[in-house]
């Protein structure tokens, strides 16, 4: 950055230090938030709002590559579409990207060289290099809003990106994303994101191919993944990386997969993964005895097919309430099918678990995948329920692993799933809804589930005894294949239609 000091020294000193070189935004102006506009004074994009610190000039215009510094209780909008090089809050400072607004950084600056800096207060860059400037000089919490879209380190050169993490959040500051609010972070120089603060995602959030960890959780870092959120990291040497007394709750979706170590989750201790949803990896998950299995959860290997390793020392772990989401291509474990992988000493109980199962359409089974492994303890008990997606095959298990074939095997914690009712499903190809009808009624209730071919549970619906005919209504779905599974008395039978 551009700073008003003895310039003809500096000049000298600039050609002979190459270190210079390497910040990301070494000829970038700095503006400072001034608020002064009189027609839009909360509006990022009125020139008006900014002081350029370089010049100490009111700017016409904002550069695509300008840091920007807002130090104090401001709550600024984005409201269109803007680019710039980086963004520090500090003081008390409030940014908020309206829905539909898109903000987008393309390098790093100020203090740190981060993308995207969230501090308590304005660091050295306030300490005398502009003296012109009004700068709050309080610490305060600073947040950062997300209901549109924010792109960080976009920059079309690697070295012209931010050196530090995409995305810094201070400890004592906040990061919201909503329900509407899209986070695009690509190739950090370190890590994608680095949480000292907290961080509420009911949105998106993708990071790809950071140079170190997708996010480094610092200790007292706190991450919450709300019903409608999605966090999605891949690549980086590990994809999330825990220090100790650091913490994520997830009661929405995250997946991670590409990390070069092969470790998805790398772990201090202690510290909490709080897994109440959908948790997807391919990938090695430390110091899993923190990682806790709420009931409603679901395990997800993959991108399928894949293998998820937990690291649970001696530590005994219980699947109930677990859903374990298999997708079966082949007979081998990892390539050709999904396979999951606790390797400490303990047992593993799926005692209250449930299996979902589904059979590539290419593949025909047959003898036995080992779809659970304990390294060196035991796996026991009886799935709550099995589905599969291809009622052709009868299903049974011994804990650990699936066996097919077309007859019902004789163990008794065995599932068989060949056809025990007559019914029909149709139309193949449906707009509005999908019909069941059955020759023969069901004695006692029973459920209807439709399940997408990542096996999502997009509808549920229970049935009173001897109910003849259900409609189910599909007009919401997105196109595509469908699978509807009728379970009743532990037996769950499936067909499957295309929604057009």
């Amino acid at each position: 950055m551009k700073r008003r000091l003895l310039q003809h020294f500096l000049m000298s000193f600039i050609f002979l230090n190459p270190l210079l070189f390497a910040g990301a935004s070494a000829n970038s102006f700095t503006f400072l938030w001034t608020g002064n506009s009189t027609l839009n004074p909360a509006n990022w994009s009125d020139p008006a709002n900014w002081l350029n610190l370089d010049t100490e000039e009111v700017p016409t215009s904002l550069p695509a590559d300008g840091d920007m510094l807002i130090d104090g209780a401001w709550t600024v909008y984005v409201t269109t579409s803007a680019i710039t090089g980086s963004v520090q809050l500090s003081g008390g400072a409030t940014l908020i990207i309206n829905a539909g607004a898109i903000l987008t950084t393309q390098e790093g600056g100020l203090d740190g060289s981060h993308g995207i800096r969230l501090d308590l207060m304005a660091g050295p860059i306030a300490t005398g290099n502009y003296p012109g400037a009004a700068f709050s000089g309080q610490s305060a919490s600073c947040t950062l809003v997300v209901r549109g879209t924010l792109n960080i380190n976009v920059a079309a050169a690697a070295n012209q990106r931010a050196p530090k993490a995409g995305w810094y959040i201070n400890e004592s500051n906040f990061g919201i994303v909503e329900s509407t609010g899209k986070v695009n972070i690509i190739v950090a120089g370190t890590d994608g994101m680095e949480i000292a603060g907290i961080l509420n995602n009911n949105g998106n959030i993708t990071i790809t191919d950071p140079e170190d960890s997708g996010i480094q959780i610092n200790s007292g870092g706190e991450i919450t993944i709300g019903a409608s959120g999605n966090l999605t990291v891949s690549g980086g040497a590990e994809c999330l990386n825990f220090r100790s007394n650091s913490m994520m709750t997830n009661n929405g979706t995250v997946q991670l997969s590409g990390a070069s170590t092969g470790t998805i989750i790398k772990a201090g201790s202690p510290w909490n993964f709080f897994n109440n949803k959908n948790f997807r990896g391919s990938g090695l998950v430390e110091r899993a005895k923190f990682f806790v299995h709420g009931p409603g959860s679901a395990l997800m290997p993959g991108p399928s097919t894949g293998c998820l390793t937990f690291e649970n020392g001696t530590s005994s772990v219980s699947l109930s309430g677990v859903t374990l989401y298999i997708q079966a291509n082949g007979n081998t474990a990892c390539t050709g099918y999904d396979q999951i992988i606790f390797s400490g000493s303990e047992d593993v109980g799926i005692a209250g678990a449930e299996l979902q199962l589904t059979i590539g359409a290419d593949y025909a089974p047959n003898g036995i995948i080992t779809i659970l492994e304990a390294s060196a303890g035991v796996v026991s008990g009886t799935f709550n329920s099995v589905t599969v997606n291809n009622s052709s095959y009868t299903v049974d298990y011994n804990a650990s692993a699936v066996s097919f074939s077309a007859d019902g095997l004789t163990d008794t914690r065995s599932v068989a799933l060949a056809g025990k009712n007559k019914w029909a499903l149709y139309p193949a190809l449906a707009r509005d809804v999908v019909t069941v009808e059955w020759q023969e009624g069901f004695a006692g209730s029973f459920a209807i589930d439709v399940f997408n071919l990542s096996g999502q549970n997009v509808c549920h619906r229970e049935a009173p005894a001897q109910t003849p005919v259900l409609e189910i209504p599909v007009r919401h779905l997105p196109p595509g294949m469908y699978w509807v599974a009728i379970r009743h008395n532990g037996v769950v039978e499936t067909k499957r239609f295309v929604k057009e």
